[in-house]
């Protein structure tokens, strides 16, 4: 009987500002925990979520509140136990539902408890909750999984300094009762007894979960079938070592920008290990209005709609520049009419080190048809890439916005353009699924990638999970920076 868990752990969220222990990233604690639900539900999908605790760092009503608004979004069921770092728990469970007794899930039973705080940060099974566990078996002849914050394990068998005060009692309870899995977070290193290996049939499964707030900002996939216990440790970093480059990061200035701070985004480069990253915006959102931004220049290009022009350019290039360094570059994602003219001035052009162009928009005559589509967007494909851009943003999403099947008869042919002009095509996952052949075509066609977040909200930024995974799926097993645009060619 299979099963895949997803656990997070130890978010610590604080918006109060104020460094207590500088390891834990408090600030971003939303943040990461945004990143991962959105991993979960898009690429993981496990059968339940567990959040083991400590979700904010200072007891705060409105912090828990921004936490519980963030797990609302886990399209999966899920528990959340609260920590001893969330206050009270009547605060707590006035943010986030009670707890049952246990929940049933793919054939197994999850029984979560809330102990009580010990000195040493350590904690204590009551009696109440000694019987609970027995009652909990009743009814049920498949497994069980117990849930808590602090670890269980038996005393002398791990390095870790906390445990239940009362764990001898706690696991000859849960060896009488047949419980082999226990699931806990708080300490923050994390570690594994009895997972990610052949145990004897009836052995414990103890997992401490490692904290999200510390880097690499980790969180665990759980993979149980029959006695088999796999751990899958996911980061939301990425390899130091591979030295990724973000092409596409949005700022404020984007109307469709959902918390976009060039600071904090910076920020976060770092904390997630990118080497470079360039703050590039959507050329139309500084040229036009918001409702101006999606119309008449697509049909009559840029100079034929002088008149709607109000122009946030240079506002944008001088807040901007202030962030610029050797690793920080500023561009614009150059969209284009419908014959192919790039909506960008010359005299503005000169002034970013990335153009990336992009195909937002098709003449409205083809919406329903994918073969007029497929036409229209090869012609103007056709005009557009040698208009100096470096890199083509998110190719053919445009007939994913439109509900339009990806035409497939398109993509030797817009390998062959952008070998020819030198443009590298984007690996964007931002409202978007690259397809699998075109990547594959690519490759053999010796065409370049640029890996792009295309952020549009914090959480985004830097995060190429799916882009490594494709290119596994594609079977790339050579050097990365074989394939990859150089952030050193702008």
């Amino acid at each position: 009987m299979k099963i895949k868990i997803a656990v997070i752990s130890d978010t610590h969220f604080s918006s109060t500002p104020g460094i207590a222990i500088p390891s834990r990233k408090k600030e971003f604690g939303d943040i990461f925990l945004n990143r991962a639900v959105h991993r979960i539900n898009r690429f993981i999908k496990p059968d339940i979520t567990l959040l083991l605790g400590d979700l904010v760092d200072d007891a705060q009503k409105q912090d828990l509140e921004v936490i519980k608004k963030i797990i609302d979004g886990l399209q999966m069921p899920k528990l959340v136990i609260p920590g001893n770092h969330d206050g009270n728990h009547t605060q707590f469970f006035d943010v986030f539902p009670k707890l049952p007794d246990y929940l049933d899930v793919a054939g197994y039973r999850f029984a979560p408890f809330c102990d009580e705080d010990a000195p040493g940060y350590n904690a204590t099974r009551p009696e109440r909750d000694l019987e609970r566990m027995k009652q909990i078996r009743q009814g049920c002849n498949g497994p069980i999984i117990a849930l808590q914050h602090v670890p269980l394990f038996p005393p002398g068998e791990h390095e870790c300094p906390y445990n239940l005060t009362n764990a001898e009692t706690v696991l000859n309870v849960m060896k009488e009762m047949e419980i082999k899995w226990v699931i806990a977070g708080h300490y923050h290193i994390g570690f594994q007894i009895g997972a990610n290996c052949d145990v004897p049939k009836d052995s414990l499964v103890s997992i401490a979960t490692p904290a999200l707030c510390e880097n690499p900002f980790r969180f665990l996939e759980m993979q149980i079938d029959g006695q088999k216990t796999q751990i899958i440790e996911h980061q939301l970093s990425m390899p130091a070592e591979l030295q990724l480059s973000d092409f596409h990061i949005h700022s404020h200035f984007a109307y469709c920008n959902e918390n976009m701070d060039f600071q904090k985004a910076l920020e976060l480069a770092d904390l997630f290990n990118l080497a470079n990253i360039s703050f590039t915006e959507h050329s139309p959102h500084l040229y036009f209005t918001r409702a101006d931004c999606g119309g008449a220049y697509l049909h009559k290009g840029l100079k034929g709609t002088q008149e709607q022009i109000s122009s946030r350019m240079s506002e944008y290039y001088n807040e901007a520049k202030k962030f610029v360094a050797d690793n920080v570059l500023l561009g614009l994602e150059v969209d284009c009419d419908f014959n192919g003219g790039p909506v960008v001035f010359d005299e503005d052009r000169g002034k970013f080190d990335l153009l990336l162009g992009a195909i937002h928009h098709l003449p409205p005559e083809t919406i329903k048809d994918v073969n007029l589509a497929a036409k229209a967007f090869l012609t103007i494909l056709e005009k557009f890439i040698g208009c100096g851009i470096q890199i083509l943003a998110h190719p053919f999403r445009v007939f994913r916005r439109r509900r339009l099947p990806t035409p497939e008869n398109l993509f030797p042919a817009v390998v062959q353009l952008l070998k020819k002009h030198n443009v590298a095509a984007e690996l964007n996952f931002h409202t978007n699924e690259p397809p699998l052949k075109f990547v594959e075509m690519c490759l053999e066609g010796g065409v370049k990638f640029a890996f792009s977040s295309d952020a549009h909200n914090l959480y985004e930024v830097g995060e190429f999970y799916p882009n490594l995974r494709l290119l596994d799926e594609a079977g790339y097993t050579g050097n990365l920076h074989d394939i990859l645009y150089p952030f050193s060619n702008l």
